[in-house]
């Protein structure tokens, strides 16, 4: 139909005879906002090519609409219109600044204008031209006081820029003039909320919802009430929200966590209950609701959901262990047991679940059992886990069975042989069993896959230190893994004493005060700096330091060479 309409246009331009020679044919294409000075005006001819650029235009041939809207505008240089139709297509064809030089030819031709004025100004924003926009908008706003859509224009400009002083001067005289604009109260909370002016951002949300609510602007101001210490004025609305609308999963779970950290679990679980029939995903809910069940020691209920779950969903191992835990709680343990060991080896919880169930066996001093647990799973490839091998030396270390634990360890890293954590366990464990050569070895192959491992870092260099070897590599270490962990008190203790070996002690001492305002009850720092104090020859306070790392220190051994340091210093 449009190109039947168009021929029929160049029809009756070819055989009106409007354009001269029977058509008009324009002899140059114009040039980017060219603005010819001859008053020249040929309407058909004009009205001829607009429709050509109109046709072309919704054809998405944009440059030869382009063109033909530019003769058009050869034809009559006055076609308001056409100008604003080009001006649209070049915003279009991402040209601009172009085009705001049209919509400054149509307010030259109309000053009158003001809707122009707004185009030219939100024209600018776009081009983020924002001093031109903001007088432009200033200038329509001056002929026209009461223009409330460019006030919100002008205010939303302001605080785009972070000039929300400009903003709350132009929104606030914007409600003044208007009462009835609820926009503007609503930009004008927006603003408070910026410059933390919470009561004020209340009473203006309070008037926009007055003025026109919506469960949009209740829900936005139901957010900021609730974080910003009104949570029952939050509650209010959001169940006005689910009153006009109780099938809005997103609002009540807004107000099942709004309740929770209002401390009224109670009125939560009934939110919960209540949700469950609407939500899409009703057994996530209800799996929420077990939780929360279990966390207020409501053991029966929150199994009777649990249970619910897995009939509905035998799969859902999440419930399933959460049943193991409501059982092991409640003091069930055969129950708990049982459940856990329904958690197939195909499940992304199975390792969890293993573990659990190690963990109670272990509270029943069943070591039997859960040796036997642990190996039977790792000796299946299709039940093996990297973490069981970890939890089963522990097992073995717990009945002083070292050598068995050194062995799993050995095992595990035949299968795993580069894996960082089990080389970590093991390189301690070594450590313990006093192989402190075997473990330097096991931490120096750590860093050779994971050169920025901050713990090996650390052991290699305090080891080093304690022996007095190595010391300029021992600190190059510790600097590192002090970078990579700097709030850790354990690592910078590591660098005091390194330090302190190196004879730099008062620099020791910073550091080690540094690591004892982290960790101020651990032993070792506070004995490391005794020795720093000892050797600054300041008795006194060495003892005390000293003091306080015996009244902290547990292990007997270490207790007497404590002892032995105090009563020295005192002779």
């Amino acid at each position: 139909m449009m190109k039947n309409n168009f021929l029929a246009i160049i029809i009756v331009a070819l055989f009106s005879g409007a354009c001269a020679g029977g058509g008009y044919q324009p002899s140059a294409k114009l040039a980017e906002g060219l603005d010819p000075s001859a008053d020249f005006v040929e309407s058909e001819c004009s009205y001829f090519y607009f429709m050509w650029g109109r046709t072309a235009e919704l054809e998405g041939k944009l440059e030869e609409a382009r063109e033909a809207y530019e003769k058009a505008l050869v034809c009559d240089l006055h076609a308001v219109q056409i100008m604003h139709r080009l001006a649209v297509l070049l915003i279009n064809m991402d040209k601009k600044d172009v085009a705001a030089g049209w919509i400054k030819t149509i307010i030259d031709e109309n000053p009158e204008d003001l809707s122009s004025y707004s185009f030219l100004a939100n024209l600018y924003v776009s081009m983020e031209e924002f001093d031109k926009a903001e007088a432009l908008y200033l200038d329509v706003i001056s002929k026209n006081p009461k223009d409330y859509d460019n006030m919100l224009l002008l205010g939303a400009l302001y605080a785009r820029q972070k000039k929300f002083d400009e903003a709350r001067d132009t929104l606030q005289k914007l409600v003044k003039l208007n009462p009835e604009s609820f926009i503007g109260y609503h930009y004008l909370a927006k603003i408070y909320l910026e410059t933390e002016k919470f009561d004020k951002a209340r009473s203006s949300f309070e008037k926009a919802l007055e003025l026109n609510w919506s469960p949009f602007l209740a829900f936005e101001a139901a957010f900021f009430l609730a974080k910003n210490g009104f949570p029952d004025d939050a509650l209010k609305l959001y169940r006005q929200i689910i009153a006009e609308d109780e099938s809005n999963e997103r609002v009540r779970a807004m107000t099942i966590s709004l309740l929770l950290r209002m401390d009224r679990i109670n009125e939560a679980i009934v939110e919960m209950e209540e949700l469950m029939p609407l939500a899409a995903d009703p057994l996530k809910v209800e799996l929420n609701l077990s939780r929360l069940l279990l966390d207020r020691k409501r053991y029966d209920e929150a199994i009777s959901h649990l249970l619910n779950i897995l009939d509905s969903d035998p799969g859902f191992n999440d419930a399933r262990i959460l049943t193991a835990v409501a059982y092991h709680d409640k003091g069930d343990v055969a129950a708990a047991k049982s459940s856990l060991r329904k958690v197939g080896a195909q499940s992304a919880d199975y390792e969890n679940a293993t573990v659990f169930l190690t963990r109670i066996l272990l509270e029943e001093k069943n070591y039997g059992a859960a040796l036997d647990l642990l190996r039977g799973r790792i000796s299946d490839e299709k039940t093996r886990r990297k973490s069981f091998y970890p939890a089963l030396a522990s097992v073995l270390q717990d009945q002083q069975k070292t050598d068995e634990a050194l062995k799993v360890f050995q095992e595990a890293l035949t299968l795993y042989p580069d894996d960082k954590d089990l080389l970590l366990e093991y390189a301690l464990l070594q450590d313990e069993q006093g192989d402190v050569d075997g473990a330097l070895l096991t931490m120096a192959k750590v860093l050779v896959t994971s050169p920025d491992e901050p713990y090996a870092l650390n052991y290699m260099g305090y080891t080093w230190a304690e022996r007095g070897v190595e010391l300029d590599k021992a600190l190059a270490y510790v600097e590192k893994a002090l970078e990579l962990k700097p709030d850790d008190g354990f690592v910078r203790d590591s660098l005091g004493w390194v330090l302190f070996k190196m004879g730099r002690l008062d620099e020791a001492l910073a550091e080690l005060q540094k690591a004892l305002e982290i960790e101020g009850d651990d032993p070792a720092i506070n004995e490391h700096i005794g020795d720093v104090y000892y050797r600054l020859g300041k008795v006194k306070k060495a003892r005390s330091a000293w003091g306080k790392a015996l009244v902290l220190q547990k292990d007997d051994k270490k207790k007497s060479l404590l002892r032995k340091k105090i009563e020295a210093a005192g002779k």
